[in-house]
């Protein structure tokens, strides 16, 4: 499976202009490229990192963008090349510009380099750049930054403020942002493990990941991607979870058969995101651990968003690592705050979210979610908890 996007709270889809080549570790993106909605978590702190090789000398290349978030307004925040060897790194607060140049750079055509960037507000306010794993510009205090970004798409490889601007002169591969300032020692982790050829797996904070290892042919590329962002995102597991009970699981999930139109995450430890779907008929959720666990409780988090339609069962079956689910426990959805009759002819118009649990539901490594429902509608929340088996 394709890795191309993480995200906690946002699903995407890319669209754009340009193809797939040879990258970094397998294949890069030319072109211009937009990702949506907005990826970035926080504003007030952060990284983003990617590897990128130019089609001429950095001396002899125009300006051009690199990546931006939004667009121009206020929280715009944008890093680009700069005729004459150089990197900016702007953020826009009210109609101020604040940020970091770094200049005298010497890149050569077809060369890949590793690009991070660091900023945050911890003693004192502080922005960084790497170049290939080593801190090149840094400075302290001066920097403000946003209280959030600016609303719009994720740019990359063009100017999301002005799109008759050139692309990006090259190619861009491995793509990350991340909602924390990451320390010195992991940028330069990084760049060694690129050198190495190996790609970066998602690790806590981490928002956004592109890969593109996508369909050599462009025009396939973008549908195969975005049936892969949802996949990766789905099963990433939460990164940075709000705990609501102190023995919550991590787990990955799937939906079988592939839900349509689904957004948000189901494990993020919120129950304001959720993911949701806009088909009316039976699915399942599975959701896996990575070893077994003796479960003390399974929570659900749901509601329906079509009216006059009603969410009826929900069947909640586990796999004690035998490879197979046992007999489903059946739950029956409420309507007008009372359990779901079948012989009842109701329609529940409230579409209230309603939480669904099961106490001490025994040793599994997988459980499957069974959703009976001719409504549409979304989960807010899985939490499984317990403690992994000895």
């Amino acid at each position: 499976m394709k890795q191309i996007f993480f995200s906690l709270l946002l699903t995407a889809s890319i669209c754009g202009a340009g193809e797939f080549v040879d990258g970094k570790i397998g294949q890069g993106i030319t072109g211009r490229h937009t990702f949506e909605p907005d990826v970035f978590a926080a504003s007030k702190q952060g990284t983003a990192e990617c590897w990128f090789s130019l089609d001429a000398p950095i001396q002899e290349i125009k300006d051009a963008m690199l990546f931006c978030m939004g667009t121009n307004a206020p929280g715009w925040f944008y890093v680009r090349f700069f005729k004459g060897g150089g990197i900016s790194v702007n953020f826009k607060v009210g109609k101020d510009y604040y940020g970091a140049r770094l200049n005298g750079l010497e890149f050569k055509e077809g060369q890949w380099h590793h690009l991070a960037i660091t900023w945050g507000t911890a003693k004192t306010s502080f922005l960084k750049i790497y170049i290939d794993g080593r801190v090149k510009h840094q400075q302290f205090n001066t920097p403000r930054f946003p209280d959030s970004f600016s609303p719009g798409k994720f740019a990359l490889g063009h100017n999301s403020g002005n799109y008759s601007e050139e692309p990006f002169p090259g190619i861009i591969d491995e793509m990350s942002l991340w909602s924390v300032p990451l320390p010195p020692s992991k940028i330069l982790e990084h760049y060694k493990a690129g050198m190495e050829g190996k790609r970066l797996a998602p690790e806590p904070g981490c928002t956004f990941l592109a890969s593109f290892e996508g369909n050599a042919d462009f025009a396939k590329g973008p549908e195969a991607d975005a049936a892969a962002i949802k996949n990766f995102v789905r099963q990433s597991g939460r990164m940075e979870k709000v705990l609501k009970y102190d023995d919550e699981l991590e787990y990955a999930y799937r939906f079988e058969p592939e839900v349509k139109a689904a957004e948000g995450v189901l494990n993020d430890g919120l129950d304001s995101t959720r993911v949701q779907w806009n088909n009316r008929y039976a699915f399942d959720v599975i959701l896996e651990l990575s070893q077994t666990a003796d479960l003390r409780l399974v929570e659900i988090v749901t509601e329906k968003f079509s009216k006059w339609n009603m969410m009826k069962e929900l069947h909640v079956s586990f796999d004690d690592s035998s490879g197979e689910f046992g007999n489903p426990k059946i739950i029956q959805c409420y309507a007008f705050g009372k359990r779901f009759d079948p012989k009842v002819p109701n329609t529940d118009e409230s579409c209230r979210k309603y939480i669904y649990t099961l106490e001490n539901p025994g040793k599994a490594n997988r459980v499957k979610v069974h959703v009976i429902s001719d409504a549409q509608g979304n989960f807010g929340e899985i939490r499984l908890c317990g403690k992994t088996a000895k």
